[in-house]
Parts: C-alpha cells; sequence; structure tokens
C-alpha cells in the first residue's frame, strides 16, 4: 500500500469511527473533517505550514460548501481531492483530481511557504507547479 492508498484507508477509518462515536449511520461532519486535517498535516510533516495552508484551501474549497449545503464533506470527490493534494506534497504523480484552477491556487500557496521548505522539496513542488502550467 503506498502513502497515498493508507492516507485514504486512514480518512475512510476516520470516518467509521466517528459514525460508530455517533451512535451508527450519522457523522459528526466537523469533528471528522478536522480528525482528517490533522491526519493530512501529520502525513506532510516537515513541510512548515505549507500542509496547514493547503488543508485550509481544500477545506475552504471543497469541505464547507458541503457541510453548509448539508452534504457529506468527505465524499469521493473531496476526498479525491485532499489524496492529489499529499500526493502532490510527496512527489507522485496521483495528481489528477486537481484541476486548472486548483493549481491556479495552490500556486501561490507554495510561492508563500517556499522559505521554510527543504530545498529538494521546493525544487520538485515548482517543477511540477510549472508542468501544470501554474506558475
Amino acid at each position: 500500500m503506498d502513502k497515498i492508498q493508507k492516507f485514504y484507508s486512514d480518512i475512510e477509518k476516520a470516518k467509521k469511527f466517528n459514525r460508530r462515536e455517533n451512535g451508527g449511520s450519522t457523522m459528526n461532519n466537523e469533528q471528522v473533517v478536522n480528525q482528517v486535517l490533522k491526519l493530512f498535516e501529520q502525513n506532510n510533516y516537515g513541510l512548515g505550514d505549507l500542509p496547514r495552508s493547503l488543508g485550509d484551501y481544500w477545506f475552504s474549497t471543497y469541505a464547507r460548501p458541503k457541510m453548509d449545503a448539508g452534504q457529506d464533506p468527505l465524499d469521493s470527490e473531496s476526498v479525491d481531492k485532499l489524496c492529489a493534494i499529499t500526493a502532490f506534497l510527496s512527489d507522485d504523480d496521483q495528481t489528477q483530481a486537481l484541476t486548472e484552477n486548483d493549481w491556479k491556487e495552490i500556486a501561490p500557496l507554495v510561492s508563500y511557504e517556499a522559505d521554510d521548505l527543504p530545498i529538494d522539496v521546493l525544487s520538485s513542488l515548482m517543477g511540477v507547479l510549472v508542468s501544470k502550467k501554474a506558475l
């Protein structure tokens, strides 16, 4: 199991555990989204505040609107987006779920956090952003 598959599996476990804690059929969306964001940050430790910035982007763009509409904020589309962001940070090519607009939103976040990133990671991330025409 690669890092992205494990992250996806961890999200599913968090959802299942949260449902069980809340009576079996309902999920506390805010709690489980916060757990998933913590997992995301832990899985991308060592990259300064970039995981938090990208997590905030994902939350405000994909999770929060679904929560506000009474939908599952961790449906397959949202989870695929967060897994694709994890892939991006991991120098993995499983980023197909990210759109051109996502890349354009991600690029300034990476640039802003550039000073706190290891040079090899920054170089890799910038290379991807250039290839996606986000810079």
